[in-house]
């Protein structure tokens, strides 16, 4: 798309892909709530990224450290499948806060397992692929939408600036 229309705007592309990928309209008819959406990204400058890198260093710390204190019970995992899982836990952890739900391990391994199939068919998507013929993908897509609604975000505990600014 980029290389066929080369005075193509950030935002025309963007929103061309929002629709695509996640079937989001609002943004596209809402140039003010665009606006709006796009000065959150200045949280991820600057001092904001100074703080949001600090969590991180938290984050992972937070999810590394049992890891690394069960040498006890140690299992075999691939290596490229643990670097996965502790990068998304970290990530989301940083974002998202600490959740708070009792079955927390469950919440993150769906979500990630949900996550890494859309993942897989997002340039499609993206290109201009029908929905339809990339199997259960619509599916997948409405479920992580419903696990990152409100409602389930309130179960989340300490978010970064981005996404309290995002969610306002």
């Amino acid at each position: 798309s980029v290389i066929k229309n080369q005075k193509l705007s950030f935002r025309g592309f963007s929103n061309k892909v929002l629709l695509r990928v996640f079937s989001i309209k609002k943004l596209v008819e809402d140039d003010a709530m665009n606006d709006e959406l796009h000065t959150c990204y200045q949280l991820l400058q600057g001092r904001h990224l100074d703080m949001l890198m600090e969590n991180t260093m938290q984050s992972l710390k937070q999810v590394f450290e049992p890891q690394l204190l069960k040498t006890t019970s140690w299992h075999t995992e691939s290596l490229f499948t643990f670097c996965n899982s502790v990068i998304f836990e970290m990530t989301l952890t940083t974002v998202y806060g600490s959740i708070l739900l009792g079955h927390r391990k469950t919440f993150i391994t769906e979500l990630k397992d949900d996550f890494f199939k859309f993942d897989g068919k997002f340039t499609q998507l993206a290109s201009g692929m029908p929905i339809e013929l990339l199997g259960n993908i619509k599916s997948i897509r409405l479920k992580l939408i419903k696990l990152l609604t409100t409602e389930n975000l309130a179960k989340f505990q300490g978010w970064s600036e981005v996404v309290q600014r995002r969610q306002d």
